[in-house]
């Protein structure tokens, strides 16, 4: 059976806008439109306060994948290390 992977540069059979972000410790949607915000422009992103979880959509696909990347294992906050990859 076919799963497309979270990791990597995401799969060809479907366009995802859209990124999981973990591991979060001070969830405020002002905090992660600045995080992500500068790697392009937000269409929207949500933050689950009870489960420390966020999701950050853009409006371009390569936006995406460069903020995958850049992203990935930074800190948000003091001693918070995200972590990021494609939402499903």
């Amino acid at each position: 059976d076919f799963r497309q992977g979270m990791g990597g540069v995401g799969g060809f059979s479907t366009i995802n806008h859209t990124l999981y972000v973990g591991r979060i410790t001070n969830p405020k949607d002002e905090n992660l439109r600045g995080h992500f915000g500068k790697w392009g422009e937000l269409d929207c992103a949500h933050v689950f306060r009870n489960r420390g979880v966020a999701f950050a959509t853009y409006k371009i696909r390569w936006h995406v994948e460069f903020a995958k990347e850049a992203m990935m294992h930074q800190s948000l906050h003091i001693k918070e290390v995200v972590k990021v990859r494609y939402s499903t």
